[in-house]
């Protein structure tokens, strides 16, 4: 007879330091392992929280702050019997330890490797004629780190950079110009976010799925047009770039075919009741100021910084317009541990009614106990329409 039973879910974390295997070491102590995963310049950390009433890590086992740390999280049985999915989460360097007690416990916490000179050296540079991807080039070249740059190229008469570090003066051209940039050891990402959103989802979950679940729909700190000014010296004129809410959105790729044929998993506590098949939902709903815009609603975004064409003063309007109406429809929870679920993916959410829609994972939580792992998560709509439902 064929054996159906299904097999327990187990998660472990596969850990080394400096180079050496201590998953076994530490696995009687280990009672918590968190991982945050963000879409930001902020770096990726990780926290190990240990039992220490032998004291072991409070003297000899201590770890030397600036050591390489390398973990994965390991799936068996995860999805379906003898499964295996693993997460790299990455290498950190080990930053801060910590004691405490009654009863003793031991943390470890480490922030993703980073090449410090990129993030503490002041430079002073003027680029003239060039793009993006030149000067993230030039900046991942002196820091001797690679580059993964993805999206339209952008154009720049003049580039300044004054008494800033690399990272921060990227930064600032990526937020300009509507890019994710994010460090992850030794590579430097410059993604553009229009496409990210517009990527093809990577999960179905449904709203019965999300613990401690939190959604909200806003419609105060949100921006019916964006202006900026560049002053030409040479026409002596001031050009104003005006970018409405409307062009700030964008079309989708339609994904329907896909959601139509993932069922939703795991819908264990939905209500076991019998309901009529409804249409499906739409991946976006309007925005708010669709409708604010034609009673006359809606604010002005007026952005005030020194542009060097009319076009780089377009082009940050539109950049920090979307920023702002990104967080019109937000949501936040827990799921059950999922490899799959990170920073910088997109996800249909389902059973949610006017929640429901095409979202992009901002930042996410992987977090492994003794007997559990759970994967938090937040997120915003994305900023697009599909195309037949304009």
């Amino acid at each position: 007879m064929l054996d159906t039973a299904k097999t327990a879910r187990k998660a472990k974390v596969e850990i080394k330091i400096a180079g050496k295997n201590v998953s076994a070491d530490l696995a009687p102590y280990l009672t918590s392992y968190n991982f945050n995963d963000k879409t930001s310049t902020e770096v990726d950390d990780i926290t190990l929280t240990i039992d220490d009433r032998a004291e072991l890590f409070v003297s000899d086992w201590m770890p030397e702050r600036g050591d390489k740390i390398e973990v994965s999280i390991k799936c068996y049985n995860w999805s379906d019997n003898d499964s295996e999915e693993e997460l790299y989460c990455g290498v950190f360097e080990i930053d801060l330890v910590t004691e405490s007690g009654p009863p003793n416990k031991f943390e470890i916490k480490a922030v993703s490797t980073f090449n410090s000179n990129i993030r503490r050296v002041l430079n002073t540079n003027k680029w003239e004629h060039t793009t993006l991807k030149t000067v993230c080039e030039a900046i991942v070249s002196r820091n001797q780190m690679k580059l993964v740059f993805s999206g339209d190229d952008v154009d720049f008469n003049v580039c300044d950079q004054t008494e800033q570090s690399d990272l921060q003066f990227l930064a600032k051209l990526a937020d300009d110009n509507d890019f994710m940039l994010k460090i992850d050891d030794d590579t430097l990402y410059v993604l553009s976010r229009e496409e990210l959103e517009n990527q093809p989802p990577q999960l179905l979950i449904s709203k019965y799925d999300i613990n401690n679940r939190r959604a909200g729909a806003q419609g105060f700190n949100l921006y019916k047009e964006a202006k900026a000014s560049y002053y030409d010296p040479t026409k002596k004129k001031t050009h104003i770039a005006s970018v409405s809410h409307k062009k700030a959105r964008f079309t989708l790729t339609d994904n329907s075919e896909w959601t139509a044929t993932h069922n939703t998993p795991n819908k264990a506590n939905k209500p076991n009741t019998t309901v009529a098949k409804k249409k499906p939902e739409p991946t976006t709903t309007k925005s708010y100021l669709d409708q604010a815009n034609i009673n006359g609603g809606g604010k002005v975004l007026n952005i005030r910084q020194k542009f060097h064409s009319a076009k780089e003063a377009e082009t940050t309007a539109l950049a920090l317009l979307r920023k702002k109406n990104r967080g019109e429809w937000v949501i936040s929870g827990d799921v059950m541990g999922n490899p799959a679920l990170m920073a910088g993916i997109t996800v249909d959410i389902v059973d949610y009614g006017q929640f429901s829609g095409r979202y992009y994972i901002e930042s996410t939580t992987h977090s492994v106990g003794s007997s559990s792992y759970r994967t938090s998560f937040t997120a915003h709509r994305v900023l697009g329409d599909l195309a037949n439902d304009k």
